[in-house]
């Protein structure tokens, strides 16, 4: 089963999608939900951040690929010579190559003990991971030329920058003394598409034709207007009292976190899961060569009729040959030879906790238990971390290295 040449058409609006791009200006101040989860929210919650730049870094530069990059420095002590390397999570595909904004919360933290610290923004936006390793490998180089060889550089990654700091710990380890993996898809490439997938089907089967046409053909203007509609008329149905147990079901059926103690976080979970399958799957597609989605012999349950909806909800067979790519380009061995924390809230709507588990078990029957450790925190939430929670992985991290050493 093919995307079909979808993918790229120019966008064919209907009255209705010119009415929401005329209406998107309204949706800039609805609720946030309309956008991704913000990585690092109780962090940032806590903290006041300023529109300059954080103290001791650099103004930033490109890369020879076309990354923007930015070094920072510490202020109040020498530079020791290590050097704290940051990947971000994912961004739209189509926009511009842009420096994360945690820079301005992280840098701080890892400069303070005296170590450096740089950030790329890779050359292109979407699931580029293995242009992202290539990119921080080109940042080593960036950062030799202006303040020196390191003498021990830590990789540190969040989301989809945790998936791209692990793999680069594993096919680079002559670059990288370790990493902290944070929130990442490190159980599988197949594992997150297909929970991706099973939320945006079975989403489609209790509140049918609001996206349209299919799960894995996504229309232009849906990604161009995804703000404006989901504000619109996506998020007025789903926070209607009288499709609540949709919702539950929804919920249920594929798994998804929610905040128990707050309502608001089950719109918080649907609107996030929608976003990245408005916003990665044709961008996913393009990059494996076909469409990686697979729900044939899927059986969901939890629901108040689970027959109906395993009789009723939508089914795709992956293309054959772009589910192998995902597992050859995206997929961890587990065989590590560096230190590999991974940090990871049990309440992941957008990244499961799942894969935290999984990963464990790969690093295990690769032998490579020895050098990773894992810490669960009991929060909902994607990234949702404290700084306090992130340092002190990030120290267990370098003693484990300085141990080895």
């Amino acid at each position: 089963m093919q995307l079909g040449s979808i993918v790229g058409q120019p966008p064919r609006r209907c009255p209705l999608q010119r009415t929401l791009g005329v209406l998107a200006i309204l949706a800039a101040g609805a609720p946030s939900s309309a956008a991704p989860p913000e990585p690092f929210a109780a962090w940032r919650a806590r903290t006041e951040v300023g529109a300059t730049a954080a103290p001791g870094c650099r103004e930033p530069g490109t890369q020879p690929s076309g990354a923007l990059y930015q070094i920072c420095t510490p202020l109040l002590v020498p530079w020791n010579g290590e050097l704290v390397v940051y990947a971000h999570g994912y961004s739209a595909p189509g926009t511009p190559p842009a420096l994360p904004a945690e820079i301005d919360l992280l840098a701080p933290a890892f400069t303070l003990p005296g170590r450096a610290f740089a950030a790329s923004s890779f050359r292109e936006s979407g699931f580029a991971v293995t242009e992202a390793i290539e990119d921080l490998a080109e940042l080593l180089d960036l950062v030799a030329a202006e303040i020196g060889i390191p003498s021990r550089v830590y990789l540190v990654g969040a989301s989809q920058g945790a998936l791209i700091a692990t793999l680069a710990v594993e096919r680079r380890p002559d670059l990288y003394d370790g990493a902290l993996a944070m929130c990442g898809p490190l159980g599988g490439a197949s594992v997150q598409v297909d929970y991706m997938g099973d939320f945006r089907v079975v989403f489609d089967y209790f509140f049918p034709a609001l996206l349209s046409p299919s799960p894995v053909q996504i229309p232009p203007w849906l990604i161009e207007d995804w703000g404006a509609y989901f504000s619109l008329v996506v998020r007025h149905r789903i926070i209607d009292p009288a499709r609540a147990a949709d919702v539950a079901d929804l919920l249920a059926a594929t798994g998804a976190a929610f905040d128990a103690e707050d309502e608001t976080t089950k719109t918080q979970t649907v609107a996030g899961l929608l976003w990245y399958n408005v916003h990665a799957t044709n961008d996913l597609a393009a990059r494996v060569g076909g469409q990686p989605f697979d729900n044939l012999d899927r059986e969901y349950g939890g629901t108040r009729d689970d027959a109906s909806l395993n009789d009723g909800v939508a089914r795709y067979a992956a293309d054959g040959l772009a589910r192998l790519a995902l597992g050859e380009r995206y997929d961890l061995t587990g065989a590590l030879t560096r230190p590999v924390f991974t940090l990871h809230t049990t309440g992941d709507e957008i990244v499961p906790y799942r894969h935290a588990e999984l990963f464990g078990e790969r690093v295990a029957q690769a032998g490579s238990g020895a050098l990773h450790e894992h810490e669960a925190i009991p929060r909902y939430g994607h990234c949702n971390f404290e700084a306090l929670e992130v340092v002190a992985a990030f120290g267990r991290l370098v003693a484990r290295v300085e141990t080895i050493d």
